[in-house]
């Protein structure tokens, strides 16, 4: 985001994680294996994660420093919003068809990147002189304290993927909940 700049980075991401969730529906439809199922979520969600750091990264460059907590308080109450309805909007298409779940989020992921097409406006990068480098990215492995930081990161993302799938599997295969339930459960979960 400080070299590209924040609003490319949103849009790309989204881009990106529309065209991952357009491409779940395709393997959902013609059930490509479940190898390719794995890695063609991994990788939207990889990239669908560039997000967050653009839009906080916006938020700081744009909003005055007086305003940046309640900015970021909206910013947090709108992805628990999302939290909410997400999964309980989710359980019903899903008791539909996953592939039309996925179809969904797909043209949810364009729509809001044409309003952010439209809307937000560009800052100017912060560090637009540097360059992107594999080595600059790499050299951070020299620092411990960062690279004990991503680990921690990991963990815990590991722990919150977890929940979302496992859990969701276990409470339709075992516990007997639908689709639609599941997604009621995570809504009230927020």
């Amino acid at each position: 985001a400080d070299l590209k700049g924040p609003r490319r980075v949103m849009l790309t991401a989204l881009v990106l994680r529309g065209a991952g969730s357009a491409l779940m529906a395709v393997a959902m439809w013609q059930q490509w294996p479940i190898y390719a199922l794995i890695a063609t979520h991994v990788a939207a969600g990889f990239f669908g994660h560039f997000f967050e750091p653009g839009l906080r990264t916006w938020i700081a460059e744009r909003v005055p420093l007086a305003q940046r907590v309640r900015v970021f308080g909206w910013e947090r109450i709108a992805k628990n919003l999302g939290w909410a309805v997400g999964p309980a909007l989710g359980g019903f298409v899903a008791a539909k068809s996953y592939p039309l779940l996925f179809a969904f989020t797909a043209g949810v992921c364009a729509l809001c990147t044409v309003l952010m097409f439209a809307v937000v406006e560009e800052t100017v990068p912060t560090r637009g002189a540097d360059r992107f480098s594999t080595r600059g990215l790499m050299s951070t492995a020299a620092d411990r304290r960062f690279v004990e930081y991503c680990l921690y990161g990991t963990l815990v993302a590991v722990v919150m993927s977890q929940l979302v799938a496992s859990l969701s599997i276990h409470s339709v295969t075992f516990a007997g909940l639908t689709e639609r339930q599941v997604g009621l459960l995570f809504a009230l979960n927020v």
